[in-house]
């Protein structure tokens, strides 16, 4: 359900093709708007992410991040949680970052695993140094969802 009284869905693919090119980095960056149906995600979804990402766009329904897919392919390399949320909202387009992930060696897609929850970033760097043992994570503080693949 899109927000009401929002701006979601009227923005237009550009049928040009054109966007806004980034070109003095390293790897090469065409930012447009694509067909969310046109993209293709590779990981599966958190239900718990996408219901907080769902949540905070019906809130404040601005995009801070594009996307990034391959340019050739509409292959998702980051931002599937992002996706699936606009595409849930009813939204047709989505802001995305096109890159050459063929073809450039520069560009490396790996994968994560979340088993920290709840715990801002700074709290638990301090707890990890203070530490003079490993830190074990009890399975009550992990995503049940994501514990499951490791078995």
């Amino acid at each position: 359900m899109a927000p009401s009284g929002g701006p979601v869905g009227l923005l237009e693919v550009d049928p040009s093709g054109k966007g806004f090119e980034i070109n003095n980095g390293k790897i090469p960056i065409l930012l447009t708007l694509k067909r969310i149906r046109e993209l293709k995600p590779h990981e599966e979804t958190v239900a718990t992410d996408l219901r907080g990402i769902v949540t905070t766009l019906e809130r404040d329904p601005i995009l801070r991040h594009p996307i990034i897919a391959d340019s050739a392919t509409g292959a998702v390399l980051d931002g599937t949680h992002r996706l699936a949320a606009l595409s849930q909202l009813g939204c047709k387009t989505i802001p995305t970052a096109l890159i050459d992930y063929q073809s450039s060696p520069l560009v490396k897609v790996d994968r994560w695993f979340r088993v920290i929850t709840g715990e801002k970033l700074g709290a638990f760097m301090k707890r990890v140094k203070d530490r003079t043992t490993p830190l074990s994570i009890p399975a009550s503080q992990s995503d049940p969802s994501l514990l499951s693949r490791l078995s």
